[in-house]
């Protein structure tokens, strides 16, 4: 069994949001707000979208991982997920301070990017 859009359109909606929110608030609004909010509520703001965009994207896991009759080792989009999920879930436990916060953040982003050119 495929996975396939319609029958799995709410997670696919999810999973878009998911990803618009993450690159909308990284690209967006950090960079405008920068000026006006303090560093630390940033950061708050970017954990939550990241702490929203993880339940999204364990719900799609799922989805996906079902309609692969749950051998999603072999798919290379649920490959991408997990480890865009592997890395959002390092983002939020880091420290806010650390130096590392800001490249972390960004390589969830990337990874949406690539999970959503492997999506079939």
């Amino acid at each position: 069994m495929m996975f396939t859009p319609i029958r799995h359109l709410g997670a696919r909606l999810m999973f878009v949001f998911a990803v618009g929110a993450v690159w909308a608030i990284g690209y967006l609004v950090t960079p405008f707000l920068q000026d006006t909010l303090a560093p630390e509520e940033l950061v708050a703001l970017r954990k939550i979208t990241m702490l929203l965009a993880l339940l999204c994207f364990a719900i799609v896991l799922l989805a996906r991982a079902q309609a692969l009759q749950w051998t999603p080792w072999q798919d290379t989009a649920f490959q991408i997920g997990a480890a865009a999920s592997a890395v959002g879930i390092m983002y939020v436990v880091v420290d806010s301070s650390a130096t590392s916060s800001p490249i972390l953040y960004g390589m969830v982003s990337l990874l949406c990017v690539a999970w959503v050119a492997f999506q079939s």
